[in-house]
């Protein structure tokens, strides 16, 4: 089932306020100094990289159709270069 421009957009938001989120993290884990801080900050960097990767292969199945698709017309493509007139 192929996902709609609308779901694509929304998927693409979450990426974004994902990539956001870590990026925070990662930010709190180098500046903090409490050893029990750095733990959890550095737990929820893997939590929310867990929700990117799954937010990820949602999209696997779309650039799979998608490469079959310029492969097949490329396939195409070339075999109407070789064929003469």
């Amino acid at each position: 089932m192929a996902l709609t421009q609308k779901e694509l957009g929304y998927i693409s938001d979450e990426l974004a306020s994902e990539q956001l989120i870590i990026k925070k993290y990662q930010t709190a884990v180098n500046q903090v100094t409490d050893p029990q801080l750095k733990n959890l900050f550095q737990k929820n960097i893997g939590i929310h990289q867990n929700h990117y990767n799954s937010l990820v292969n949602l999209l696997h199945p779309i650039e799979d159709e998608a490469s079959y698709f310029i492969d097949r017309c490329l396939l195409l493509f070339t075999a109407g270069l070789t064929q003469s007139p």
